[in-house]
């Protein structure tokens, strides 16, 4: 990994008590068997891709593996997405202020220069970190999320509208009481076929 580990003296290493309860949370999602369209089993694809990023033992690639597990936490199966609108739902789901949306556009700048030019910034190595954390919390946003929303279709659903603006929400929330107000009537009147 990057980040060098000493093993000498295992119990200064030890886990201390206040990460225990938060294992025991995590674990609690995972010991049943999760499968797709479950939220969860979204989180536990998103775990994977992170551990396998900070695996990585190069850091262009590790870098690449964690913008990759930014990608798949905000867009789904079959969706194809422009990396603009990846950064605006990021940002939208992070709640971030301008300092950190700049952070998130360098980081994508970074990751266009790195697959299209195949060049990482001198130095870049102290970046990981940050880039880290911030999947880390987006992580952790989303594990918040799955009570709300238990399936990835709902989780989808307000992913895509949480950078709408509120004037947006609400011209999509009419259209929709619309529509199903239109259906009621319909079912309503149609002729017995009795």
């Amino acid at each position: 990994t990057v980040e060098k580990y000493e093993y000498s003296d295992y119990r200064a290493r030890a886990i201390k008590d206040e990460s225990i309860p938060l294992s025991a949370k995590m674990l609690r999602y995972f010991c049943t068997p999760l499968e797709y369209p479950q939220t969860m089993h979204h989180v536990l694809g998103l775990m994977r891709l992170y551990q396998e990023a900070i695996d990585n033992c190069s850091v262009p690639f590790a870098f690449l593996g964690l913008w990759q597990v930014l990608e798949s936490a905000v867009s789904f199966r079959g969706e194809t997405l422009k990396q603009t609108e990846i950064e605006s739902r990021i940002n939208s789901l992070l709640n971030t202020d301008n300092l950190l949306q700049e952070g998130i556009k360098l980081f994508l700048l970074l990751r266009n220069r790195l697959v299209h030019e195949g060049q990482f910034i001198e130095g870049g190595d102290n970046l990981l970190p940050t880039l880290k954390l911030i999947t880390e919390v987006l992580i952790g946003r989303i594990i918040s999320l799955a009570t709300d929303f238990p399936t990835v279709s709902d989780l989808k659903t307000y992913i895509e509208c949480l950078p709408l603006n509120s004037e947006e929400l609400l011209r999509r929330g009419k259209a929709i009481s619309l529509i199903q107000e239109h259906r009621n009537r319909a079912e309503n009147t149609e002729p017995d076929k009795h």
